[in-house]
């Protein structure tokens, strides 16, 4: 089954994040203050879903390699420098674990 990417998400990061692990099964790791996202969801959904991955790449190549691996598109909206994914961005990894896992479940 694959899902469309949302047009409407009124969710904070922190909430987007928890959502990805719960994805997983794993418990969402803490969102330091001023919303910036923890890279180990990141590592956690690769190593959660075996993608074999490698962990060291940066927070938008590690997000960008999830999502193509799903089939989700990777855009410039998804992150900003310094190596910060966009609420856009975990939209997009959120939608690429729903994929993955889809066809798991």
């Amino acid at each position: 089954m694959t899902h469309e990417l949302p047009t409407q998400d009124g969710r904070r990061k922190a909430e987007i994040v928890a959502d990805i692990a719960r994805l997983v099964g794993s418990p969402p790791p803490p969102v330091a203050h001023g919303s910036r996202e923890p890279k180990i969801i990141l590592c956690i959904v690769n190593d959660r879903l075996g993608l074999g991955f490698d962990n060291a790449r940066s927070k938008p190549e590690l997000a960008q390699a999830i999502c193509l691996a799903a089939g989700v598109p990777w855009t410039p909206a998804c992150w900003s420098r310094p190596m910060t994914l966009t609420r856009v961005g975990l939209l997009h990894v959120e939608l690429a674990v729903k994929n993955l896992v889809a066809p798991l479940a």
